[in-house]
C-alpha cells in the first residue's frame, strides 16, 4: 500500500489522461443529484464505497458550514 501523500496522485492522474471508460463522474454529480457510491466505479469498482461515501459527505459538510 502507497504511503498516503503518494495515494491520490493516481486518481487525478487517471481522471485526467480520460482513460477510455464508460463511467464518468459526470454521470453521478450534476447539480441535482450527488451519488457518491456509485460514482466509486470510475476508479475502483465498489471497494470500499461506503467508505468512500462517508468521506465525502463529511468533506461537503466540511465546505457548506
Amino acid at each position: 500500500m502507497l504511503p498516503e501523500y503518494l495515494s491520490w496522485p493516481p486518481l487525478f492522474l487517471h481522471q485526467r489522461k480520460e482513460v477510455p471508460q464508460t463511467k464518468k463522474l459526470s454521470r453521478y454529480f450534476t447539480p441535482l443529484q450527488a451519488d457518491p457510491v456509485q460514482a466509486r466505479r470510475t476508479v475502483n469498482g465498489l471497494d470500499r464505497a461506503e467508505r468512500i461515501a462517508g468521506y465525502y459527505a463529511a468533506f461537503l459538510h466540511a465546505l457548506t458550514c
